[in-house]
């Protein structure tokens, strides 16, 4: 029946109208036609970029106030000063760690042995490129992703928090780790270097899939059977740690800036997607 074939909706070269149809605007009261898929768009984009303009404002206060330029960095002078010892024969662990408990004010190691092949390298490094090339490789891979508005949102609100202030001020190791993140939305396997921050484990799974990431875990323990006596001592330094900096869940507040990478890839948008959207449009 050609006229049961012609009826709106039903003919088969109209699918993407039927998939459309429930996107339809409503009429407000007043008339006018509002599409909520745009009002949420930019209510998403509001809140970026009033969030974004209030990052700016923090981290420039960080860098630059009085009252903060001595932390600057601070994270990383605690490392280099540790992997400098560790080249000159002592422990890598300070003392007071492992003689007993001791409370962790978030400035003690609790990176494992390990982890000394990313610390080693920033003792030559000149120490802006420890901001600058984990930053960069971060905010470049969040634009190839080319997020939708409500992952700007989410990411300008994840920069906002007062732990991220503190890994990009402090110089936190946790900008290579949320680095490494990045890299795997692109290349699995590089997940599997978010385990030289052990605290963030869970995270490092993103690649398990991939045989990849085993090899590399594969070599990372190898490392570890080979710096087994530090590895017991890193074991009896997490174990004497205390207060709110210690335990297994410790880097629990760091989640919402290392998982930025995610939230970019989660909220990636597609050719499709921009087809889509160009069908909603008013």
């Amino acid at each position: 029946d050609r006229g049961h074939l012609a009826e709106p909706g039903r003919c088969y070269g109209r699918g993407v109208r039927l998939a459309v149809d429930h996107l339809r605007p409503i009429r407000a009261v007043t008339g006018r036609t509002i599409r909520w898929g745009w009002l949420f768009r930019l209510l998403c984009i509001t809140v970026a970029v009033i969030f974004g303009a209030v990052d700016m404002v923090a981290y420039g206060i960080r860098f630059l106030h009085p009252i903060w330029t001595p932390t600057v960095g601070y994270d990383l002078t605690v490392l280099q000063d540790a992997a400098r010892r560790w080249l000159a024969g002592d422990s890598f662990y300070p003392a007071y760690q492992l003689a007993g408990p001791y409370v962790n004010l978030s400035t003690q190691i609790l990176y494992p042995p390990v982890a000394l092949l990313l610390f080693l390298p920033s003792i030559w490094l000149p120490a802006p490129l420890w901001w600058i090339i984990p930053l960069a490789a971060i905010a470049a891979i969040v634009v190839h992703w080319r997020p939708a508005p409500w992952a700007w949102a989410v990411i300008a609100l994840c920069l906002a928090m007062e732990e991220s202030l503190l890994i990009v001020s402090r110089a936190n190791p946790s900008m290579w780790i949320a680095t490494f993140l990045a890299v795997a939305t692109v290349w699995r396997p590089a997940a599997a270097l978010v385990l030289l921050k052990p605290s963030l484990a869970p995270l490092a799974l993103f690649g398990v899939r991939d045989r990849r990431w085993w090899l590399i875990v594969a070599g990372l323990a190898v490392v570890s059977l080979a710096m087994l006596p530090m590895d017991l001592d890193w074991l009896r330094s997490i174990q004497n740690a205390r207060g709110d900096h210690s335990g297994l869940l410790y880097s629990l507040r760091q989640v919402p800036f290392v998982a930025i990478p995610l939230v970019a890839w989660s909220g990636r948008r597609t050719d499709r997607d921009a087809r889509a959207h160009d069908l909603d449009r008013p």
